[in-house]
């Protein structure tokens, strides 16, 4: 895993994250009172990083559903498609998002039969 790299805000390369290491790291950043001012506005910003890798990490998720739906044959099953994020349209996430959430319940549903 790479270091948590603050300065250089690469949350693409840091999102390899597990449950377990996400609990020990929001433990780790909450502020204690014997913090300084500036300790505890690193352990601000820090936390701040990993809830928007958090955020990042659910998006990647959903892109890989997206591409999994996209090249099955749930495809077909589906009321309307499912929207895969372009890196260079505006709102290409939003519309991942919620071509996904329209859907869902479709897919959950086809997913336990």
């Amino acid at each position: 895993m790479m270091p948590l790299d603050l300065a250089a805000g690469c949350r693409e390369q840091s999102t390899t994250i597990n449950a377990k290491m996400h609990a020990t790291l929001l433990k780790h950043f909450e502020a204690e009172e014997c913090d300084s001012f500036m300790i505890k506005s690193m352990k601000k910003a820090a936390l701040e990083e990993l809830l928007i890798m958090e955020a990042v990490v659910c998006i990647n998720d959903c892109k890989e559903i997206v591409a999994f739906l996209n090249r099955s044959s749930l495809k077909t099953r589906l009321c309307s498609t499912v929207k895969q994020e372009v890196e260079t349209r505006w709102n290409s996430h939003r519309d991942l998002l919620v071509s996904l959430d329209n859907e869902w319940d479709k897919v959950r549903s086809r997913h336990e039969n």
